[in-house]
């Protein structure tokens, strides 16, 4: 079997998609709240070329997403509810993900905000696949 050749931009994309659930959707799995935020931040400042104000703001934000995923992941675990918990618990991430995502824009220049929207585009077809798709 012979190796395929990858391009710059499948690099690049590979990279934002790899980035982005770590950003504003607080998943335990790869890159979820359990990721360097000083990692994430360096490489979102690189690709939307934050100022440091920018970079600041976002900071917090994210933080406070995490913090009140964090919460939501140990009520739901804690409820004795199972699945009928964690639904419930989904339901509150994917808002807390939308208002983090939607404060996050409010902070972006509109060339910022429109790079921010395609890697979150990305980012949802990816979630899209699930496990192990394509």
């Amino acid at each position: 079997m012979t190796p395929s050749i990858v391009g710059p931009r499948t690099v690049l994309a590979a990279c934002l998609i790899l980035l982005l659930p770590t950003i504003a959707f607080g998943q335990e799995r790869r890159g979820g709240p359990g990721r360097d935020m000083d990692a994430v931040m360096m490489e979102l400042t690189e690709k939307l070329e934050l100022t440091e104000e920018q970079a600041g703001e976002i900071r917090e934000l994210l933080e406070e997403q995490r913090r009140e995923s964090r919460q939501l992941m140990e009520e739901a675990r804690a409820s004795g509810q199972g699945r009928a918990g964690m639904a419930g618990m989904r339901e509150k991430m994917v808002e807390i993900r939308e208002a983090t995502r939607d404060a996050v824009k409010r902070i972006l220049t509109a060339e910022q905000a429109e790079r921010y929207e395609a890697i979150q585009a990305e980012q949802r077809e990816r979630r899209s696949r699930g496990p192990g798709g394509p």
